[in-house]
């Protein structure tokens, strides 16, 4: 059974491995392209709330920067909540990394072990899955860090966010493919944020 809480943005999962972050949840960024624009192109049902299809995301090299700096801060520090110890949300970290957007959107999820678990929750989360859906959004950027001896371990916190840029750009980023880890071990039930 799943805890589900509140929604964010982000989408390209990318293993770590420094530092003391044994991260073992990675997912190719073609493959969390797929999955979430698949589930775009169908259009799904958001709790009471109807979403049509929505328009394919695309990959943004800034958002998934800003989703592993957020997701290795959590592993790091042991938290998982869309605003650090020090109340520092979403606006102020697409600040700090200089991306300009007119809308942002925020989905966090601990202790998925893959890309396909983590959208299969925001999508059955009414305000991740609207989210998600949001047809403003056109970039997304999405991360996943772990560390042993913390809430989620190694199979760790993912962060996605997607974005309506200020002014609409090429892609910062092509397809490319996060590192390979091995399966993690079992961890707690996963989580919604």
């Amino acid at each position: 059974m799943r805890a589900l809480a509140v929604l964010a943005l982000a989408v390209a999962a990318c293993g770590v491995q420094a530092a003391g972050y044994a991260t073992q949840c990675s997912v190719r960024v073609e493959e969390a392209l797929r999955r979430i624009n698949a589930a775009r192109a169908a259009g799904h049902r958001c709790g009471w709330r109807s979403m049509p299809p929505a328009p394919p995301l695309r990959w943004q090299g800034s958002l998934q920067s800003i989703a592993a700096s957020h997701s290795r801060d959590m592993a790091h520090r042991n938290y998982f909540d869309h605003r650090s110890p020090e109340g520092r949300e979403i606006a102020h970290r697409a600040s700090a990394a200089h991306y300009k957007y007119r809308l942002l959107g925020e989905n966090l999820a601990g202790g998925d072990r893959d890309i396909a678990s983590a959208v299969r929750g925001w999508l059955d989360s009414p305000s991740h899955c609207e989210n998600m859906m949001n047809p403003k959004f056109v970039e997304v950027g999405v991360a996943c860090v772990g560390r042993r001896g913390s809430q989620w371990g190694p199979t760790g916190r993912w962060c996605w966010g997607g974005a309506e840029p200020r002014r609409l750009r090429p892609a910062a980023t092509g397809p490319g493919r996060a590192p390979e880890l091995p399966a993690p071990p079992a961890a707690p039930p996963a989580r919604r944020a």
